[in-house]
């Protein structure tokens, strides 16, 4: 999550301002959210379907301020003892109130792409449209099982309950990121394709199963890691391609696909039922 948040501050850090929208897809507790919101002040909202938790990167952060000089000693690169979130700390040792970020409660899927698509296409049916789609939506997560067990129905303050406030800040999106997305994987790109905006996705875990129309040019199906980037990059020749600094590199799943802002490039949705073509314009 670190790495990661190196990554995007290399490439988006003279694109993104304070204010600025990032949808977190997949963000689980949030760390990384928290990290945008309060680090670099990009209002960076998690999308996911489960509750998210700051309890303990917010113990963390209070623990290295109140041992400044054991937080200098975490911080140098290469020791044993290095933490990542203490060579954070001098940028944000001015903050005397943390932000949480806000989250959306949904699943990245193709109900949410395609009720973005009909949004932007049809601005008289709107309201409608969206509104039906978010009660769904928010009826689905909830019922969601993750990781094998079921969230709790609890609704923190920061989640978006409103289907008019979550449609603004999704349009006002500036970057979509996706960090070990799973099944929200091919969604998180069309959803940043739809909004014309750039984005950083880490893929990770195929789901052949549920999957089961994902085809290589080939005609082989996605059953593997590798295969899943070759379909992607089939879909999308134009994707930039990094790879995160991981320690354990020959198992992790590392591989960074990713746009810049100002790039602009034809994507022949090969999803679709329709050929269409997408423009970029970032």
């Amino acid at each position: 999550m670190y790495i990661l948040r190196d990554f995007l501050e290399s490439a988006y850090g003279d694109y993104l301002v304070p204010g600025d929208v990032v949808l977190d897809i997949a963000g689980g507790k949030g760390d990384l959210s928290w990290l945008l919101r309060n680090i670099h002040g990009v209002d960076s909202v998690v999308v996911d379907p489960r509750v998210t938790r700051h309890e303990h990167i917010l113990r963390s952060v209070e623990y290295l301020r109140r041992y400044p000089k054991e937080a200098l000693e975490r911080a140098v690169s290469g020791l044993p003892s290095h933490q990542p979130l203490a060579a954070l700390m001098p940028r944000c040792q001015h903050i005397s109130d943390f932000q949480i970020p806000q989250h959306l409660r949904i699943l990245v899927d193709d109900d949410l792409v395609n009720a973005i698509r009909n949004v932007r296409g049809n601005e008289d049916s709107c309201p409608i449209v969206w509104e039906e789609y978010w009660a769904a939506a928010t009826r689905k997560a909830l019922e969601t099982n993750t990781q094998g067990y079921r969230e709790a129905r609890r609704r923190t303050k920061q989640q978006i309950v409103d289907a008019d406030e979550a449609l603004q800040i999704i349009l006002q999106t500036r970057l979509v990121v996706g960090f070990h997305p799973d099944q929200a994987t091919d969604a998180c790109f069309d959803l940043a394709i739809e909004l014309q905006v750039p984005f950083c996705i880490v893929p990770c875990c195929v789901f052949p199963s549920e999957f089961a129309g994902r085809f290589q040019y080939d005609g082989s199906p996605v059953r593997r890691y590798h295969d899943l980037i070759q379909y992607h990059i089939e879909r999308m020749p134009w994707l930039r391609r990094a790879q995160l600094a991981f320690h354990e590199t020959q198992t992790a799943r590392s591989l960074v696909l990713y746009t810049l802002p100002g790039d602009a490039q034809s994507f022949q949705c090969n999803k679709c039922e329709e050929s269409s073509v997408v423009e970029l314009v970032c």
